[in-house]
């Protein structure tokens, strides 16, 4: 390591020390030791509390599970019913045991009557009773049976209700304790308010006064879990597996110093003890409890010393302490004991490293780069295939991506970011696919071997993670969450399931299948782009126009001409086609020419359809002859088979016919071998025989085999030195000497050295004697030759001993042990080959004879016997002699070829002869020859026919040249008629019908465009199983090949531990429990996906730094520096959370300490990093920073329907968001968003009873409703968490835990929520009029109230107290809320009386109409985030299809890429998706609509009307009140109509589903001046107020008030030409005749009426102008005279109508929204009103009657202020108005 690397290590290394011993110290400063169990401000029960309580239970086992707790779930029962008729009208009932009944002073005589002791005066039936009226009331003490009432109250008293509550106190004491537990398993589960809680179970709780500090703790205590049994509905309490701990903090922190003594006795105990600790067996805690008696307190006793075991009350508190020996259950925030320890072991693990820490982690403590450094991301592919359009390359060098489930773009980008850097921070919105993103990202890191760490701040983020991975590798990702108890088994599941596996994995088996399945996956992604590249061919083809002979024609306009001419497109069968060549060549001559010629010849044109064969293509007599023998001798030969002469092959297929021919070389192959070993006389061939056929001597015969070998490869040698040859001394290979010298020489040495220049002589002598081609040699290349030439021969006796060795064995003749022996060897060896060969020939003949004669029994037995082999020949020459004679019926075929397509009188007669006459053998020769030679004779009349038929054949072959070969056929025909119907006079239109026709068929692909999506989605299909298949093979082959000796045998050791553990509770469980505890840290590494919230990673988790090749922290703005320890544990990091959404907040840190501890922790931090590390900042924000190159932000919204998404979409995220999800009919809550203001709602704190009331029984109505039983419901408090704890406590009253649990019933703030859904959520506002607050402006108000608003799937309630009017311009976020529940989407949209006016197109408007008119259910124009569908088909059981129009003016060739693109996001979404060209649907409608409607009914849809179409408003408004005070009581909704008062608000009743004719419209009279019954006013807990009735329809309003009122006018005149078509003077005239039937109208409707009539739903800025434009010049011209009577400057705002007509008109709404009214209209009904009426200008009640009056009724922020705004100006013209009407 050089310096400078050295010097960066170390200041990395003292910065991560620096950073750990900050985390330790902000843990410290949060921890406050508390002396008393009820500081703690959570659940605590005390031991005494439940002594002799009913359906409780301590200390069980069963089943190896030891609890040590069980509360069963009890239900109140009522008093005992009085009976006794004189009794009961007389006792005040109590459903409390703890408050007795009581007698009434007082009765009313109804009461009496009823109970059945008086009767009324005028009842004579019962005469034997006393009268009384029943509005009488009656004293007790005056009552004539007062003393019998009392004595039958005594007896009832004593004998009934007394028992009965004597019964029922401890049950309700029971139930009080179970409703305690229950709400505390919900907080632990995230159900309640954010809370991170621990259970503790402690022993020996003392108790103490400490100079007035009271201590009421326990000594010792275990974690414990407390879980719903969701069985039995019990509460049980279960030990944690994990060690006693002692509660001594406060005693620490007051420096007491009798702690080290308890600490060490504890440590001493814990270690020596032989029973698992239990707070029932006093061995295992009592020593401690009594040195802690002893120690803390010189003073101190121990209770069991001083008072009886079973006194489990708490004694007084007194100056000494007492140390019971009783327990207390208790909550907690979670203690960091653990964590602090984890970091300490970590902290170890940094100041051991030297020599770098994991990637992930030096980034946090290294200096971002200064440079910009140029990245290339790998590319990727995997399951989730894009379109491939026309044109596209195909991708070289991709990577898998081991993604099993549906991925998007950003998904990808993740990986390819991980690949490149060591973190990536992921932005995930609300909805986004968190898990589903962690879910593929695990999968594909598993598949590559590593391990992955999910975590998160809380156990609910990570809940359902594991249930999204595969089935098959689910076992290997262990979640350690909420419940030890589940998380330890799926544990142990995983460890014998890895342990099972790591033993039987088959390693090579598993390989190939992976080979193969990346075989697949290739296969698979050339077939999908090859279906996408021809799709997109027959795409193009059909949306883009085309030319004809120069005319360019739209292929819709095509389609219409040729249904025009039907008739003459039948004329001309070819196909003809647009291109120049296709045009005719013929003209109108040359058609009366062939007409006049057809005429003339008549039948005699048959020749013209004649295609005669030339002389030349048929064969002569001789030839004839020939074959006719040939044919005569296969018959011959196929008959000897037959009669059984030749036995029969098994069949004459081409592969039995090759083994006969085969056998029949083989046969004279053995014959041959065997001529040729005989010749070779060798006595040892025989022997070698039988071993090789008897398969015997296998060792030595191979090693004869390989020795063989070698002699061939010499030899093969020895042919190269034939080519130099060289000659050296006899016996050189073994003179080492020379040999030496060989080797100096070839080295370029000297022979001998120094040494030898003396000496030697002989040796020179004998070196001398070398030559190479009768040379010395002269080079050290030719002393290497020689030297490889030594090495040769050397080889070679090395050879000769070997041959000899073996030799003896199978007796070989022996070798003389001289190199040239090599070449007998050679000879011997041969003939070796040839008996192996032989061998092996018999065997292939004797065991394919059989085979191919089944039927001749010697064929088995043919190969050793020379008669039966030469029988076997015979018999085989025969039927190959067969086969091939089989060749002469090809022939008579090539005959029968030539007239294959010929036709003609002469051809039949050849057909004939070919057929009965050819081969026959009873056809004599000469009678043979006789007959084809009349055949050629006649064949060369019909060649020399009359030139009368040229004229026919010359133009024929001109329409065939044009290319209408069928066409001219037709005219070849003979003509039986005096009409020539094939030749019209206008030919010319059928050929260019004919030709339009012929493209249409052409591109018309719509069936196998059809055949073509079916086949992409079954090969999608097919690709998502593939890629599920090999990463759940590539996992388990990872994992095997990574489990190293030590981790299998801890694995072992851990299942055996587990195995003896049984119930934990024999003498050496303690053992076994800390066996199963080191064996499972050591098998730890085994298990590769590991998800556990952060705490646990502390309790769970090796200290190891970098241990996991990836850690993943969801919900990263919500955690803090408490995730150190996992990221410590990282090689890499995936941060996935959201700034827009809650962070820490730092709650309970002292900002001047705070700031204290980071000056002086963290002043060697990364500057740009330094900041981020304080407790208010998360995670999240500290790694948007350290990974601010590496960031992806997820869009595809899938949770939320659109109106209720679009609040975060539009506040926080800027539009990028793409709600994906559309609704299944059964989903749907409409509307989705329900805005219930609270009139007289009250603010005490953070609550507001009034909200509160009303979210409990509303969401009593939600359980109650059969409609909704599977929805899950949610509530958060949008200030503060007491309101939701309210909600809570008065849920559980009101509903049981089993209605909680089926809803999933969760309460809490914004942060409780995160991570989270519910199918319904209730936003409580809080606030209210009597005390808003402070203005929500910071960023921590943002986030909390994008959270709340976006956990809603299907319906969100905003209840509020407040209006905008209660609230400050300031309070953004409030406001914004209310704003959104009053018109979600950022502009109104326009309310569509019919759903067929969405349609964009003529093409869309016949689909829909086809499909309406057969009774289906049809949605156009469908909105999916930012897509919109055509067309939406529903029917029963959610079944759905989308319906694309293509071919018009909106799916252009331009559109299509787009338009699949598209359909490949939507399709992942779960849309199935059905095409249709317009040109085809024009065409072939019915073959079409036929097709739809069987795709229709194959996926369930059937037709069922559209009358209960669930209506898709977006908001209901409701009213409710409280009584004075804001104690709410009852509540009622206000009547609502669907009439709003703004454009595209609508209103719906509760309900789910609502129809129109449900609702009744309400139009106020001008003239009402009594409240009806009718008004909505009422009171919460109050009775109804008189209010002016707004409510009363009056049938002749106009006639009574004297106001000249209509109907409102809408224009319906002929349609307006698309101004991008138009003229100017042709828009003015358009815009004319609107304001002609409209006006006095608002220039902006005028407008938008203008460009609804030419078929444009939106006016963009372009059109805008044009628009603008044509008014001015109507106004300069004085045409129209515009009012501008809001002052905005603008055209389009002004009112506007013909000159001369009158300025003002009163009208009832129409078709109008507010917007649209003029206001001079407006003004001019409201003077109306307030001068019959009364009312107050600008009053509630007259807005509300101004919105009565045009059909209207809420009166929302934005009416009202519009009105007040009119109400405030002055039109002249509506003062004329009324003068005149008043006079």
């Amino acid at each position: 390591m050089s310096a400078s690397v050295k010097t960066a290590f170390n200041v990395q290394k003292n910065r991560l020390l620096q950073l750990i011993d900050y985390c330790r110290e902000t843990v410290t400063l949060r921890s406050k030791p508390v002396s008393r169990v009820e500081d703690h401000r959570s659940s605590a029960l005390y031991e005494h509390e439940i002594q002799g309580l009913p359906g409780i239970k301590i200390n069980i086992e069963r089943d190896d599970d030891e609890i040590w707790l069980v509360v069963d779930r009890l239900r109140e029962t009522k008093p005992p019913e009085i009976t006794n008729a004189l009794l009961k009208p007389w006792v005040n009932m109590s459903d409390d045991p703890s408050v007795e009944p009581v007698l009434r002073g007082y009765a009313d005589g109804l009461l009496l009557i009823e109970a059945g002791t008086h009767r009324r005066a005028s009842d004579q039936s019962q005469t034997d009773k006393p009268t009384i009226d029943p509005l009488e009331t009656v004293r007790l003490e005056d009552y004539d049976r007062a003393s019998e009432v009392k004595a039958l109250f005594a007896t009832y008293l004593n004998s009934k209700w007394r028992p009965w509550a004597q019964i029922e106190k401890p049950r309700r004491d029971t139930i009080k304790i179970y409703s305690k537990l229950f709400t505390l398993v919900q907080q632990l589960e995230g159900s309640i308010v954010e809370s991170q809680l621990e259970v503790v179970w402690g022993v020996g709780v003392s108790v103490w006064d400490v100079g007035g500090v009271v201590v009421r703790y326990p000594i010792v205590s275990r974690l414990v879990e407390v879980r719903l049994n969701s069985d039995t509905a019990q509460i049980e309490v279960r030990p944690r597996d994990v060690e006693p701990q002692l509660e001594l903090d406060w005693y620490f922190s007051q420096g007491n110093p009798g702690v080290a003594d308890v600490k060490q006795k504890a440590k001493t105990l814990y270690s020596e003890i032989a029973q698992t600790f239990s707070p029932f067996d006093h061995s295992t805690f009592e020593p401690v409890l009594r040195t802690a008696a002893s120690t803390l307190d010189e003073h101190g006793a121990y209770c069991l010393d001083v008072a009886s075991r079973t006194d489990r009350e708490l004694p007084r508190l007194g100056p000494n302490l007492q140390v019971t020996d009783t327990w207390v259950l208790f909550a907690r925030p979670r203690t960091n004991s653990l964590f602090l320890q984890d970091l300490e072991r970590l902290r170890d693990e940094v100041e051991k490293t030297g020599d770098g820490f994991p990637p992930a982690v030096s980034c946090i403590v290294t200096e971002p780069d200064t440079d910009n450094q140029e990245i290339r991301l790998p590319r990727y592919r995997g399951v989730s295939v894009s379109y491939h359009g026309k044109g596209e390359a195909e991708s070289d060098g991709e990577q898998e991506l081991y993604f099993p489930k549906p991925f998007n773009d950003e998904q990808v980008r993740i990986v390819q970011l991980l690949d490149v850097y060591d973190g990536v921070v992921v932005q995930g919105p609300p909805g986004t696919g968190k898990t589903h993103t962690i879910a593929n990202i695990i999968c594909h890191y598993l598949a590559q071997g590593k391990r992955v760490l999910v975590t998160s701040m809380k156990d609910p983020a990570l809940a359902v993670l594991q249930e999204q991975l595969p089935d098959d590798i689910r076992p290997l990702a262990v979640p350690l969450l909420t419940s030890e108890a589940e998380g330890m088994k799926q544990f142990e599941h995983a460890i014998s399931k890895i342990a099972a596996e790591v033993q039987s994995l088959d390693r090579v088996a598993v390989e190939r299948d992976i080979r193969d399945l990346e075989g697949a996956i290739d296969t698979l992604h050339a077939q999908i782009a090859a279906v996408d590249y021809e799709i997109s061919e027959w795409a193009e083809r059909n949306l883009s126009s085309f030319e004809l002979d120069g005319e360019s024609i739209d292929p819709l306009k095509a389609a219409r001409e040729v249904i025009e001419g039907a008739d003459l497109v039948k004329l001309i069968p070819d196909k003809l086609g647009i291109d120049p060549e296709f045009q005719p060549r013929v003209t109108d001559e040359d058609m009366t020419a062939l007409r006049d010629a057809r005429r003339v010849l008549g039948k005699d044109l048959d020749y013209l359809e004649a295609s005669i064969p030339q002389l030349s293509e048929l064969p002569d007599p001789d030839v004839i002859t020939q074959l006719h023998q040939d044919l005569v001798q296969h018959e011959r030969l196929r008959r000897a088979v037959e009669n059984g002469e030749i036995p029969d092959l098994a069949n004459y297929g081409p592969e039995t016919l090759r083994i006969a021919r085969e056998l029949l070389s083989r046969i004279e192959t053995i014959k041959s071998l065997r001529s040729e070993i005989q010749n070779a006389a060798r006595d040892w061939t025989s022997r070698v025989y039988r071993l090789l056929r008897e398969k015997e001597g296998q060792g030595v015969l191979q090693v004869l085999e390989a020795l063989g070998s070698e002699i061939e490869q010499l030899f093969r040698r020895h042919t190269a030195f034939l080519a130099r040859p060289i000659e050296v001394p006899t016996g050189i290979e073994d003179d080492s000497e020379l040999l030496r010298a060989i080797d100096n020489l070839a080295k370029g040495k000297s022979a001998f050295g120094f040494k030898g220049l003396l000496g030697k002589r002989n040796q020179k002598t004998r070196l001398a004697s070398i030559s190479v081609i009768g040379s010395p040699p002269a080079t050290a290349d030719d002393w290497k030759y020689v030297r490889e030439y030594v090495v040769f021969l050397k080889r070679c006796r090395e050879l000769v001993f070997r041959w000899n060795a073996v030799a003896a064995g199978l007796e070989l003749p022996v070798m003389d042990e001289r190199p040239g022996s090599v070449f007998a060897l050679a000879q011997e060896y041969a003939l070796f080959e040839k008996l192996k060969s032989l061998v092996e020939t018999e065997a292939f003949v004797a065991d394919g004879s059989p085979k191919v004669l089944l039927t001749w029994g010697d064929a088995n037995r043919a190969m050793y016997d020379e008669e039966k082999l030469s029988r076997l020949e015979s018999i085989l020459r025969h039927h190959v002699t067969q086969s091939q004679l089989s060749n002469v019926w090809s022939k008579r075929e090539q005959c029968e070829t030539v007239l294959a397509d010929k036709c003609g009188r002469i051809v039949d007669r050849m057909r004939r002869f070919f057929g009965n006459t050819l081969g026959n053998p009873e056809i004599r020769i000469d009678a043979l020859r006789s007959e084809w030679s009349s055949i050629l004779t006649e064949l060369r009349r019909v060649h020399a026919l009359s030139e009368h038929l040229n004229t026919v054949r010359v133009v024929c072959k001109k329409i065939e040249e044009s290319g209408a070969p069928e066409y001219a056929s037709l005219l070849r025909q003979p003509l039986d008629s005096v009409v020539d119907q094939f030749i019209p006079d206008n030919w010319r239109q059928a050929w260019r019908l004919r030709r339009l026709n012929t493209y249409l068929e052409s591109v018309d692909a719509h069936e196998h465009l059809q055949q073509l999506a079916s086949r992409r989605l079954d090969l999608q299909n097919e690709l998502a199983r593939a890629y599920r298949d090999i990463v759940v093979k590539r996992t388990w082959l990872k994992l095997t090949e990574n489990a190293t000796p030590s981790i299998r045998s801890a694995l072992q050791a851990y299942l055996n531990a587990i195995r003896k553990i049984r119930k934990g509770t024999g003498k050496r469980a303690p053992r076994y429990r800390r066996d199963a505890r080191r064996a499972a840290a050591e098998a730890n590494p085994a298990v590769p996906c590991w998800i556990m919230a952060h705490y646990r990673v502390s309790e769970s988790l090796p200290p190891k730094l970098g241990c996991f090749d990836l850690v993943i922290i969801d919900e990263a703005s919500q955690s803090d520096l408490t995730a150190l320890p996992a990221i410590l544990r990282a090689q890499k990091v995936l941060i996935v959370g959201d700034d827009k959404q809650v962070s820490p907040e730092g709650i309970g840190q002292e900002e001047q300490k705070i700031r204290a501890l980071m000056a002086r922790s963290l002043h060697d931090q990364v500057d740009m990093h330094r900041a981020q590390m304080s407790p208010d900042r998360s995670i999240y924000d500290l790694f948007k920073v350290v990974f601010a190159s590496s960031s992806v932000m997820l869009k595809e919204h899938f949770r939320c329907v659109a109106p209720i998404i679009e609040y975060s979409k539009r506040e926080f995220y800027n539009h990028e968001l793409l709600p994906l999800r559309v609704p299944k009919p059964s989903e749907r809550l409409d509307p989705p968003l329900v805005d219930v203001r609270v009139i007289g709602g009250y603010r005490r704190g953070d609550r507001n009873e009034a909200e509160a009331q009303f979210i409990v029984d509303e969401i009593i109505k939600i359980t109650q409703d059969p409609r909704l039983q599977t929805r899950s419901i949610g509530v958060v408090s949008l200030l503060g968490h007491d309101q939701a704890r309210v909600i809570w406590d008065k849920l559980v009253v009101s509903l049981g835990p089993e209605v909680i649990q089926r809803h999933r019933i969760a309460c809490g703030d914004a942060r409780t929520f995160q991570g989270k859904e519910r199918d319904i959520m209730f936003l409580s506002m809080v606030v209210a009029p009597n005390d808003v607050g402070a203005a929500l402006t910071r960023d921590t108000y943002a986030q909390r109230f994008n959270v709340a608003a976006s956990r809603a799937r299907d319906r969100m309630y905003l209840v509020r107290s407040v209006g905008l009017e209660d609230l400050s311009r300031a309070d953004t976020w409030r406001r914004s809320l209310i704003e959104h529940f009053s018109n979600p989407f950022a502009q109104d949209e326009t309310r569509v009386e019919s759903l067929r006016e969405l349609c964009e197109s003529d093409f869309e408007r016949e689909m829909y109409d086809e499909l309406v008119q057969r009774g289906y259910r049809v949605t156009p124009q469908v909105r999916v985030g930012r897509y919109r569908i055509d067309l939406v088909v529903e029917g029963p059981n959610d079944a759905r299809l989308a319906i694309e129009c293509d071919g018009d003016r909106y799916h252009g060739p331009e559109q299509w890429m787009e338009d699949m693109q598209r359909q490949v996001v939507l399709e992942r979404a779960g849309w199935r998706f059905w095409r249709c060209f317009a040109s085809s649907f024009v065409r072939r409608r019915k073959e079409v609509m036929d097709e739809l409607i069987a795709l229709l009914s194959e996926r369930g849809i059937e037709p069922m009307g559209s009358e209960d179409l669930p209506r898709s408003s977006h908001t209901e408004y409701r009213e409710v009140r409280a009584i004075a005070g804001g104690q709410a009581a009852d509540y009622e909704p206000r009547e609502l109509s669907e009439q709003v008062a703004v454009a595209g608000e609508s209103t719906q009743a509760p309900d789910t589903v609502v129809q129109s004719d449900e609702t009744t419209a309400l139009t106020p009279s001008l003239l009402a001046e009594t409240p009806g019954p009718g008004h909505p006013s009422y009171e919460i807990g109050g009775s109804q107020r008189p209010t002016s009735d707004l409510t009363t329809r009056v049938s002749s309003v106009d006639a009574l008030a004297g106001l000249p009122i209509a109907d409102y006018a809408e224009y319906s005149g002929p349609p307006c030409i698309d101004p991008h078509a138009a003229s100017p003077s042709q828009v003015m005239e358009g815009l004319t005749r609107i304001i002609e039937v409209e006006g006095p109208v608002v220039a902006k409707r005028a407008c938008d009426v203008y460009l609804r009539s030419c078929g444009i739903k939106r006016m963009g800025r372009e059109l805008r102008k044009m628009m603008e434009r044509a008014l001015a010049q109507l106004v300069r011209r004085q045409v129209v005279v515009s009012e501008d009577e809001l002052g905005t400057g603008d055209l389009l705002d002004s009112v506007v109508r013909i000159a001369g007509t009158p300025p003002v008109r009163l009208r009832r709404r129409g078709p109008r929204s507010l917007d649209e009214i003029p206001p001079s209209e407006v003004q001019l009904a409201a003077r109306r009103l307030a001068d019959i009426h009364g009312f107050s200008p600008g009053s509630d009640e007259h807005l509300r009657a101004i919105l009565g009056f045009f059909d209207l009724v809420r009166l929302t922020t934005q009416a009202g202020a519009r009105l007040l705004d009119i109400l405030d100006r002055e039109f002249s013209y509506v003062d004329e108005f009324l003068k005149g009407l008043r006079e």
